[in-house]
């Protein structure tokens, strides 16, 4: 996993978090008003935000509905595209060194070894979870199977009933066993309640039907799949102190609530009398089973008196109560999904872009990529039309290495750093790893041959503050400039993916992005790579090297003809060469196959 997803990870733990305690907030404040239900499933309001950050789901922040990625698009039934297009010529002849890619490696080691450092340790987390719950569920499993099917008549007889009189369908097995010391429930597939084996010795009747009505209502309320869904939600936020006070409090209200949902179905007069039972329960069997994953009647001893003094203010039929307390749970709940797109999702999206409402044809072309990951995508302009591969990847945020040099000079030209007839800079006769860099630069020589020191220093001479503006205006990826003046584009913080290269591309070729024309036209210049009379061919490479090793390869631009203009954008990684050399082979030889490249 990378730097990226730690950093939108740890973020959203903070935002969960600061919501946990604005919930523990609400219901302090809303005790009075609402009931012992609300008081506990305003915690189940939690799951879904604890799901959201690893889901590959992406919100839209303007109607807050989510979709499953990647995108489900039309497929284009248009007759026109890109396989179909005439008029570009079959032969260009374009300069020799068209294809030199200059990159200067980044150290990441040390990024590198902290992302490795907190995946390892959050994964080993997870599993010495899970085997403590693994082992829970093991022992519960020898547990009912070494227990025997309740042969107590009268105890079965009254089961029965408090199932018909809570309209309970389901099969539920009623166990005895002398393993256990307090009755216990468990199981989503094959529900079950299993009680001490002493239990018609020690106890009433009706001190036996009220915990069976309880260990039912359990059932009834969902709370042995709750119980489950926080197991797992704990060995997933293993290292979240927040998470487990959460859920700790939702374990005390969780008994709370059931007190209360029995003591609806009872008269007022066996109210003492059930409060009675769990002070009787606790003196004879309270002491925790250590299982986790299942449900006690008696729950801590610390529990016990909190309960007490519930069932003795409970009230009951208070219907004002539970109007308010539906009303507060589903304006919490509603709240909490509408604000999500801007908190939990947001770091998450930082790391992928999506592509929605465009025709679409994708396409297989792994054949060209067999040596690494890639992704290819191409927007026909005329047909309104997207050709992808590899949609995943196509929509993957990369560092943009060397191409977000288009942007860091149409800023510069914009800001009157350089002119287009007056864009020269001098050489500081630092000496670096490439001949064509150790000379005074112009923007058209800086373009070809990639001189990183000169789009530094336009970009020091703007400042970081007018960078990050433009940046932002332009809408470019994630607008990450935080890696640092000289750096956030090669391998840091700066992100976007293929498909946003493409959109910015067109963007910039139809002068959408707010910039004049003349300066527009000189970036336009300074990507031409070659001219015949009625086709045009711009492209600019990029290359990450991360530690010596090219680890990250760009190629985009356009093709412009008399009647049509393409965009496209070749990403690649995970191989040997994943350089910009290599994506623009590779982009020639699928332009080919369009027909819309050059032999």
């Amino acid at each position: 996993m990378s730097f990226p997803f730690w950093t939108g990870f740890l973020w959203n733990n903070t935002i969960l978090c600061v919501t946990i305690v604005l919930l523990s907030a609400a219901k302090a404040g809303l005790k009075r008003y609402t009931t012992a239900k609300f008081q506990y499933y305003i915690w189940t309001s939690l799951f879904p935000l604890l799901l959201l950050p690893l889901l590959p789901l992406e919100w839209s922040p303007l109607n807050g509905l989510g979709r499953w990625f990647p995108t489900v698009v039309k497929n284009s039934t248009a007759s026109s595209s890109p396989d179909s297009a005439s008029g570009f010529p079959q032969s260009i002849h374009l300069p020799a060194d068209w294809l030199a890619d200059f990159s200067v490696s980044a150290q990441h080691s040390i990024f590198q070894g902290m992302s490795l450092f907190l995946t390892v340790a959050w994964i080993a987390g997870i599993l010495v979870m899970i085997a403590l719950f693994a082992l829970s569920g093991i022992r519960l499993h020898r547990l009912r199977y070494n227990s025997d099917l309740c042969r107590n008549e009268d105890i079965r007889a009254d089961f029965a009933q408090c199932k018909a009189s809570l309209k309970i369908r389901r099969n539920i097995r009623l166990y005895q066993t002398g393993k256990i010391n307090t009755p216990i429930s468990f199981g989503i597939l094959h529900p079950c309640v299993i009680l001490p084996e002493s239990i018609e010795r020690k106890l009433s009747k009706s001190e036996i039907h009220f915990i069976l009505m309880h260990e039912l209502l359990h059932y009834k309320s969902m709370d042995i799949l709750i119980n489950y869904a926080m197991c797992i939600s704990k060995a997933i936020y293993w290292f979240n102190p927040f998470i487990w006070y959460a859920f700790k409090q939702a374990e005390r209200d969780r008994e709370i609530s059931c007190d209360a949902s029995v003591l609806e179905k009872l008269d007022e007069n066996s109210y003492t009398d059930y409060g009675s039972t769990i002070i009787n329960c606790a003196n004879q069997y309270l002491r925790s089973s250590g299982l986790h994953l299942v449900l006690e009647f008696g729950g801590k001893k610390s529990l016990l008196w909190i309960r007490i003094a519930e069932i003795a203010r409970y009230q009951k039929g208070d219907k004002r109560k539970e109007r308010r307390s539906m009303l507060a749970l589903t304006l919490i709940i509603g709240t909490m999904l509408a604000a999500s797109p801007f908190t939990f999702v947001n770091a998450k999206s930082s790391e992928s872009s999506s592509l929605s409402g465009e025709n679409v044809v994708f396409e297989d072309l792994s054949s060209y990529f067999k040596d690494c990951d890639g992704s290819f995508v191409l927007y026909d302009l005329n047909n309104d039309q997207y050709h992808i591969y590899n949609y995943e990847q196509s929509a993957l945020r990369v560092s943009p290495d060397s191409t977000y040099k288009i942007y860091s000079a149409l800023f510069a030209l914009e800001y009157d750093v350089i002119q287009p007839t007056r864009s020269s800079l001098p050489w500081k006769g630092i000496e670096y790893p490439f001949k064509e860099w150790n000379k005074d630069q112009d923007m058209n020589s800086a373009m070809r041959y990639s001189v990183s020191w000169y789009f530094q220093e336009l970009d020091r001479r703007q400042g970081i503050k007018s960078l990050k503006e433009n940046f932002e205006r332009i809408n470019y990826g994630n607008e990450d400039l935080s890696g640092g003046i000289d750096s956030f584009w090669a391998e840091s913080s700066l992100k976007i993916s293929p498909i946003e290269q493409v959109q910015l591309l067109k963007r910039f070729y139809l002068n959408d992005l707010g910039s004049s024309a003349e300066n527009v036209q000189a970036v336009k210049d300074a990507l031409l790579l070659s001219r015949t009379k009625d086709t045009a061919f711009f492209g600019k490479t990029g290359t990450g090297a991360i530690d010596g090793k090219d680890a990250n390869g760009w190629f985009i631009g356009f093709v412009e003809e008399k009647y049509n203009t393409y965009f496209f954008a070749v990403n690649i990684k995970n191989g040997i060469h994943c350089s910009g050399s290599t994506a623009a082979e590779i982009a020639m030889t699928i332009l080919e196959k369009h027909r819309l490249s050059l032999k």
